[in-house]
């Protein structure tokens, strides 16, 4: 059957294959035959209404079953749709016998034809005599889905073990530094096993080979004792298994046994394609799959491990017990890996140890060094004044000690170093030294020789001291050093020595200071009263006052000198000085108000007398008419044009060679920054600033300061 279902894949690839039994000459009174059913095409096999068996139906196929009435067939024909597209795929022809159909009875009256299972009936042909048509009698559908499954078995063999520990000696009373050894011993033993986790497990395969989508509703799955194993094929039924698919589930199951069963899977189907069954052994070997704690290994908390052993076995080992790292009790186990299995055994060490402690007590001398600097807040070098002009400056005079140390030392305080002995046994000392990190080495004075036997209970005291080459903190250590020895089978034997150390921080904050040149005097003739100044928590110290320049009733160049000094208790004198360069250029011209200058433009009005000097502010660049305009503009309390009036006066005095200095020019060349980058409208918070820049000018404008008020508007 499985080379005829390949028979009819292969004719499905082709768009018409003719399958002939043989020569055959159809008889001369043949005539072509109509089907009876035409107009039902297509027709599929399982929905036909009159369906039957049909003898020697291949697997997946489908069987038609023609018979030409009171008749004989000479040739048949019938086209099968393999692909869904409506047209005969594969047209299958029998004259008179063939491997897809065969004729039946001597007069050949009724054909059997076979096509792949679920191909709808499209076409069908037929000569024959003795007939006016031929009919469809009945089909076999045989389309349903192929089942297929494994039963694989597993179980698991556990072997059981004992285990046992033990050692010797169990107690060691040492010294901090001596050593004593133990022995430990293991041992294990294998004991029987058990046999559990009979499982099974496999496959279950379902194929559609047929032509049609088949509905799965279920998949299940029985071993004989009423036991259901949990199916997975990861779809949610019903589910549509669609033609020439496949369908993969698995299986599992726990059994309480290892008895032989039946396992058999079921494939429940609704529609036009039938499910199917499918059976395998559940059967189990005298070897189990899995071998638990076969072998063993065994790991102890001393970081020794054995195995795999597989029978009974034992190991020793020795282990060396040092104080004071191993002081206490020290419980070791041992642990069969697989099992968790354990057992243990403890060994008890006391150690005594020495004790050493110490205190350290500093000292340095300290001599101070100063400097004085001296400087005008604003870095003012030169003034330039008018006469009877003054301008108050700021001076500042930086004073700064920085203390110079030397002679550091360390010694003891006043218990100096002592090393103790608690133990109730005696202990041998080999020495006893000190040093200061880093590698400065203390001179020790015991008042013993070593090595020496301090006995139970008992403490040695020593001196020491050492010079140290700068105040930087280090850690002073003292360390007595202990003969140890090394317990085995016979008499102790020397085994190396132990250290013992105490500390002490060497801290120069607390230190003992000799200081020198501690306090100061500063004097300055501008300043006042000479100033005291003592360093210690605080080392620098800026000494602000100010002094008057000016007036000077004359013009011309002026120095205002200004020296501090500094005065240390031993006798040096330190200065700092700053001088200032002060020029009175002489006046002048003279200044007229900006009322004249609002009456002599030529914009006042027709026949006015006009002032040269608003020709000379006319240089192609300003609009004098717009700048009149802003010099006639009641203020209002604006300040810009309070200012832009006094400001436009003073404009052209200085164009009429009225000079200008000191403060005057000082606040003509802010006034100039205002008024070119502002405008109309100045906020109440800068008011203030653009109002006293215009009294100045108004100062100057009125001759109250710079050259002088004209005598004669002229």
């Amino acid at each position: 059957m499985g080379s005829f279902r390949r028979t009819l894949v292969a004719i499905g690839a082709s768009a018409a294959i003719a399958v002939t039994g043989g020569l055959w000459a159809p008889a001369a009174q043949a005539a072509a035959l109509p089907f009876n059913q035409a107009g039902q095409l297509p027709i599929l096999a399982a929905e036909y209404g009159s369906q039957s068996d049909c003898p020697d139906q291949p697997n997946g196929t489908d069987g038609w079953h023609f018979v030409a009435p009171s008749g004989s067939f000479s040739s048949l024909s019938a086209g099968f749709d393999t692909t869904g597209d409506g047209l005969a795929d594969v047209t299958v022809t029998i004259p008179p016998d063939g491997p897809n159909g065969f004729f039946t009875k001597d007069d050949n009256s009724q054909a059997y034809i076979y096509a792949q299972a679920g191909a709808p009936l499209v076409s069908a042909s037929a000569n024959g005599s003795g007939t006016d048509k031929f009919v469809l009698s009945h089909t076999c559908p045989g389309a349903k889905l192929d089942v297929s499954k494994t039963a694989n078995t597993t179980y698991t063999r556990t072997y059981q073990w004992d285990i046992d520990k033990s050692v010797d000696p169990a107690t060691w009373n040492l010294f901090e530094g001596d050593s004593g050894t133990s022995t430990w011993t293991v041992e294990v033993d294998k004991t029987g096993y058990v046999d559990s986790a009979w499982a099974v497990s496999g496959d279950i395969k379902i194929e559609n080979m047929t032509l049609l989508d088949a509905t799965v509703e279920s998949v299940t799955d029985m071993i004989s004792g009423g036991i259901s194993p949990s199916v997975d094929c990861g779809v949610t039924f019903p589910y549509t298994l669609v033609a020439g698919g496949q369908l993969d589930c698995t299986y599992s199951s726990l059994l309480p046994d290892g008895a032989t069963r039946l396992n058999t899977a079921t494939v429940t189907t609704s529609g036009w394609v039938g499910g199917g069954t499918a059976t395998a052994d559940v059967k189990f070997s005298d070897t189990p799959s899995s071998i638990v704690n076969g072998s063993i290994n065994v790991t102890d908390t001393n970081g020794k491990s054995w195995g795999p052993v597989s029978d009974d076995d034992s190991w020793s080992y020795d282990e060396t017990f040092t104080c004071d790292e191993d002081e206490g009790t020290h419980k070791n186990i041992a642990t069969i890996t697989e099992t968790k299995q354990y057992a243990e055994a403890s060994v008890l060490v006391n150690c005594y140890t020495l004790r050493v402690t110490k205190d350290a007590a500093t000292s340095l001398d300290r001599d101070w060094d100063w400097t004085i600097e001296k400087k005008e807040k604003d870095n003012i070098r030169e003034l330039r004044l008018s006469t009877d002009q003054t301008y108050d400056v700021t001076y500042k005079v930086d004073v700064k000690a920085t203390p110079v140390d030397s002679n550091w030392k360390v010694t003891q305080g006043a218990s100096g170093i002592q090393v103790s002995n608690p133990a109730p046994i005696d202990a041998v000392i080999k020495s006893v030294i000190d040093v200061v990190s880093v590698g400065i080495n203390a001179t020790v004075d015991c008042g013993v020789t070593f090595p020496y036997t301090l006995q139970a209970g008992k403490t040695l005291t020593c001196s020491y001291s050492a010079d140290l080459p700068d105040g930087s903190d280090r850690v002073n250590t003292a360390t007595a050093t202990l003969q140890n020895y090394s317990y085995g089978d016979g008499d102790p034997t020397e085994d190396g020595t132990t250290d013992f150390t105490g500390t002490a921080d060497v801290l120069f904050a607390n230190a003992v200071i000799n200081e020198s040149d501690k306090c100061v005097t500063v004097s300055d003739p501008l300043m006042g009263d000479p100033v005291e100044l003592c360093a210690g928590d605080k080392t620098m110290w800026t000494l602000e006052y100010t002094a008057t320049v000016g007036p000077y009733e004359e013009c011309g160049e002026y120095e205002f000198p200004n020296k501090a000094s500094l005065a240390t208790d031993d006798g040096k004198t330190l200065y700092a000085e700053w001088n200032i360069l002060v020029d009175v250029p002489c006046d002048t011209g003279c200044t007229l108000t900006i009322g004249y200058w609002k009456t002599h433009s030529p914009y006042f009005r027709d026949g006015a007398k006009n002032d040269p000097a608003w020709d000379l502010l006319d240089d192609g660049t300003h609009d004098t008419k717009a700048i009149y305009e802003i010099l006639t503009t009641p203020p209002k309390g604006d300040a810009y044009y309070i200012l832009a009036h006094q400001y436009i006066g003073a404009t052209l005095n200085i164009l009429s060679g009225a000079s200008m200095s000191g403060e005057a020019l000082e606040a003509y060349n802010k006034a100039t920054d205002l008024i070119h980058n502002n405008g109309p409208g100045v906020s109440k918070a800068d008011k203030k600033k653009w109002t006293s820049l215009a009294s100045v000018l108004d100062r100057y404008n009125n001759g109250y300061i710079g050259p002088g008020h004209c005598d004669e508007q002229v």
